[in-house]
């Protein structure tokens, strides 16, 4: 094995055998946190209903909280591959065995729970999710600790230089991302006790409805908000060098 092919910390060289390196398993977890944000929003207006059979509002209750976990840990990664932290790796490695264990749970939950119907439908996409998953940590094990910098795209500018459009959009769009899951994970409890303390009623999943529209709002902020401060921090960044 030459210089050319190893990484401190992992077998591959920082882009990957393949070429693509760390980008699929990062654009799982991003998916994934996207799935979760739908996740919270169709759950949250039915897991307080009084008209659904106890168990039932135990499995949406823990799936909201499942999916809390996935966003802020999937959140982490994001930022360590940013940042491109050394224990990227291990912290994917975490979140991808906690999201099967969750997967796993989710099914057999249902499996033994008598309030559940289970049809080879429902258990299509848990399945290929489950896949994904189990494919993408033995890939994750032949990566390097964290991602290399790619040749020239993602260096630093020089002393004095503004930032180029390139850089301005990568950091905007995870700005925006990182904007986007904060406000929702603070939104939806928001919403929650909001409609607490406004009294609305919970008649047909009301009060989660208001819980969801003002998650979605926060959500709406916190992308523009995390856009704008991306972009400044950006700029901010030349400046300094050039000091």
């Amino acid at each position: 094995m030459d210089g050319t092919n190893a990484a401190p910390g992992g077998p591959l060289s920082g882009s990957g055998a393949t070429g693509w390196g760390w980008t699929p398993p990062l654009a799982w977890v991003a998916l994934t946190m996207l799935l979760s944000v739908r996740g919270l929003y169709s759950m949250l207006p039915l897991a307080w209903a009084e008209s659904l059979p106890p168990p039932v509002t135990a499995y949406l209750r823990g799936g909201i909280g499942v999916a809390i976990v996935t966003l802020l840990w999937g959140g982490w990664i994001l930022f360590a591959a940013r940042s491109r932290s050394r224990a990227l790796r291990r912290g994917f490695l975490a979140w991808q065995s906690f999201t099967l264990v969750a997967i796993a749970a989710s099914v057999g939950y249902t499996f033994f729970s008598a309030d559940f119907v289970v049809t080879a439908q429902g258990l299509l996409i848990p399945a290929v999710e489950f896949a994904i998953g189990i494919a993408l940590t033995i890939y994750a094990l032949r990566l390097p600790d964290a991602p290399a910098p790619a040749a020239g795209a993602m260096s630093l500018p020089a002393e004095g230089h503004s930032p180029t459009t390139a850089r301005y959009l990568v950091n905007g769009v995870i700005g925006g991302f990182a904007g986007a899951v904060l406000g929702g994970v603070a939104g939806f409890p928001i919403g929650a006790v909001l409609a607490d303390v406004l009294d609305i009623s919970c008649f047909e999943g009301g009060c989660g409805y208001f819980a969801a529209a003002i998650g979605l709002l926060l959500i709406a902020a916190g992308f523009v908000a995390g856009i704008v401060f991306a972009v400044v921090r950006t700029g901010r960044g030349k400046v300094r060098r050039a000091e």
